[in-house]
This record gives structure tokens, C-alpha cells and sequence, in this order.
């Protein structure tokens, strides 16, 4: 079974909520991903190290992108994120060094730990929330990038508890 996820290039997933822990974990050469919109959770580790996905459409039916569930992914170079994701999970994009922006929906309340720790070209990070999400330890650790936010927020992100490390590349937009 392990050899057949190697070697897969495109997979459908169609018919669920959720794609579990692990699932595609180590697909190197999977290129193309499509969820249906049933699909409300994406699991830990899920596509952990999918070297060849250079982008990835997510349904706007996602609530949770899980740790690691997008980690390590050398060739991804965007993202997005849909409106209605509220939690983006502990390293859940951690080690993408070829992401180079990120809009974070303003319906993310959490950041997990570690979140873009290692995506060392994210030059601009777009965060829609006018309350700061909690931003847990090092998110955003080796990451160059700036930070636009909500004119009117500017200073609570500032201030805010996690960001205030970032407050000198925190931007109104």
C-alpha cells in the first residue's frame, strides 16, 4: 500500500468529512489534489512531506486544517486558505520553504505552534481578522515575511500576546 501513495499523481477525495491522519503522507510525486465540499477537517500529517504539490484548492466547507497536515511540502508555493477555516493547527505548514504568501481568513480564531515556522521565502502574510487570532509560540519562526492586517487593528496585533514579537512587520492595509 505504501508504494502505491509514492506513486500516485492526482487523487479525487469525494464522500467525506474528513481525510485522516497520516492519509497521503509521503506521496512524493501526487501533484494534484480535489476535495469535495463535504469535506469539514483535514487530519494530522495528512499530506506530511508531498514533495511535488505546488498548489492546493481547498472547499470552503474546511473548518480545520489539522498539524503537519500540510508540512514539509518543498514545492508549494501558494495557498488558500477558505473562509470558514477557524483553526490552522501546529506546524500545518511548517517547512514549506517555497511559500511566498498566505491570506489568512478572518474566521481563523487559532494559529498553532510552529503554523509557518521554516517558509523561509513567505514574504507577505494578509490576515483578515480585526481581533488578532491566538498566535502560538514560534508560528511564524524563521519566516521574513510582513504582516497586513486591519488598518483600525494595526496596534492590537501589536500588542496582542504572540504577535507583539512581529509588531515592527505588522502593517495596516
Amino acid at each position: 500500500m505504501k508504494n502505491d501513495i509514492k506513486n500516485m499523481m492526482k487523487v479525487t477525495i469525494t464522500g467525506t468529512s474528513n481525510i485522516g491522519q497520516n492519509a497521503f503522507n509521503g506521496a512524493v510525486n501526487l501533484q494534484e489534489i480535489r476535495i469535495d465540499s463535504l469535506m469539514t477537517e483535514i487530519g494530522t500529517n495528512a499530506f506530511l512531506g508531498c514533495n511535488s504539490l505546488k498548489t492546493i484548492q481547498l472547499p470552503n466547507s474546511l473548518k480545520t486544517l489539522g498539524s503537519k497536515s500540510f508540512g514539509n511540502m518543498n514545492s508549494l508555493t501558494s495557498i488558500n486558505i477558505p473562509l470558514g477555516v477557524r483553526v490552522l493547527g501546529d506546524c500545518v505548514f511548517g517547512g514549506c520553504s517555497s511559500l511566498t504568501h498566505i491570506d489568512i481568513p478572518k474566521s481563523v480564531y487559532e494559529i498553532g505552534r510552529g503554523a509557518f515556522s521554516g517558509c523561509e521565502n513567505l514574504r507577505t502574510v494578509y490576515v483578515s481578522a480585526s481581533t488578532p487570532p491566538d498566535l502560538y509560540y514560534d508560528a511564524f519562526s524563521d519566516c521574513p515575511a510582513d504582516f497586513y492586517v486591519p488598518m483600525e487593528s494595526v496596534e492590537a496585533y501589536k500588542n496582542a500576546e504572540g504577535w507583539s514579537k512581529y509588531a515592527s512587520r505588522i502593517v495596516g492595509y
